[in-house]
């Protein structure tokens, strides 16, 4: 553990939010402890790392986080709830020595609000009582569109913290991947006359080691021992392996050089839902011609899960819970499909039963290739 105690007492009062986190269902990796992300409302982008954080389904990432669990020993209050805003988790707990506080975490500082004072000889009463409302399920689900909103919801989670985090995000990612762009094409220049393939080329090859740097800060192997000095070639190869298909990529090895060491010096997708690469997609890599040739249109994602979530699949049998996607783009209908489909099956479903699942019930039509990459990393 990387954090301290004041006291026995906060160390007590710790370990027993842990344990009604537990009784809540987050467990195993669901919750997890000394958990790093990166603060993306700091201009320098630095790490944070939170005693505990609390997710309501995997992959962990800001739009899974529900709970951070925060001790006060220096910074207290809503300054010491400010750190953890790029966590994502709409609630806090800020353990202190003789009390447990819940937060609710905005986008700033002053957007932070106290919500309960909790005594400790209360904390198992008011995790019991509260059992319902700061459960996983509920709290995705009003995070992402706030399906079951009132006013009494809306007094609770602020929803404008997840829509502040992503406009942070997507704005650095994009100017990271233009610049990036700018760089290779103009190696690309130097050496001959770029053609529209070269560019395509670029582009596939950007995204997959993109894709390799995505799968290595989950912590998938054989991508989690790879680093910024992996050969290329073998990044690519295991990037082909994984999605079972080899295209063409740019084989310039300074372009190579180039986009590697781009991605892997100034991106982290700890935490990162790679949804906001779909942004990424619509506003960086698709050129005017392209979207009035292709009608290339974005949809918010919380408009794609609102709509899905109104399609009865709970009605369905399991097994015939198909979804077809034309036109699929990045892909963000099949995304929220998998993300409601995932709330309908059986806890006791491990990830590779789940993952054949999905390929089963989930199935895409697209011909922009571009868009393809960033479904397969979606």
């Amino acid at each position: 553990m990387n954090y301290h105690f004041k006291s026995s007492q906060q160390e007590t009062l710790f370990v027993a939010v842990l344990s009604n986190l537990q009784r809540l269902g987050y467990r195993d990796e669901l919750l997890k402890t000394d958990y790093a992300f990166i603060d993306w409302f700091q201009p320098d982008n630095p790490e944070r790392v939170v005693p505990a954080a609390a997710f309501g389904q995997t992959p962990q990432s800001y739009d899974s986080a529900c709970f951070a669990v925060l001790l006060s020993n220096g910074k207290f209050g809503p300054e010491l709830v400010a750190d953890c805003r790029a966590l994502g988790a709409p609630y806090a707990f800020e353990v202190r020595d003789d009390l447990v506080i819940n937060w609710r975490v905005g986008p700033d500082a002053q957007a932070a609000k106290e919500l309960l004072r909790i005594e400790p000889d209360r904390l198992d009463r008011i995790f019991e009582d509260y059992r319902e409302k700061w459960a996983g399920g509920d709290i995705l689900r009003t995070k992402g569109i706030g399906f079951k909103l009132g006013p009494r919801q809306l007094d609770f989670i602020d929803l404008g913290l997840i829509p502040a985090l992503e406009q942070q995000i997507s704005s650095k990612l994009d100017r990271v991947l233009k610049e990036l762009v700018q760089e290779t094409v103009q190696i690309l220049k130097g050496k001959r006359r770029s053609t529209q393939e070269d560019l395509r080329a670029l582009y596939r090859l950007i995204f997959r080691f993109l894709a390799g740097k995505v799968l290595h800060d989950r912590g998938i192997p054989p991508f989690r021992s790879y680093d910024r000095d992996t050969p290329r070639g073998e990044i690519l190869d295991a990037v082909a392996k994984y999605y079972g298909e080899h295209l063409t990529v740019t084989p310039d090895l300074d372009v190579q050089n180039a986009v590697a060491a781009h991605i892997w010096a100034e991106l982290d997708f700890r935490n990162l839902s790679v949804e906001v690469l779909a942004y990424i997609y619509e506003n960086t890599f698709v050129e005017p011609e392209a979207r009035k040739k292709l009608g290339t249109h974005s949809t918010p994602h919380s408009i794609a899960r609102y709509i899905v979530h109104h399609i009865p699949f709970e009605r369905m049998d399991q097994d015939h819970r198909q979804t077809l996607e034309p036109f699929c783009g990045h892909g963000v209908f099949l995304v929220a499909a998998l993300q409601r489909l995932r709330e309908l099956l059986p806890p006791t479903m491990d990830g590779k039963e789940r993952h054949k699942y999905f390929v089963r019930m989930l199935k895409g039509l697209e011909i922009d290739q571009f868009a393809l990459e960033v479904s397969r990393l979606v």
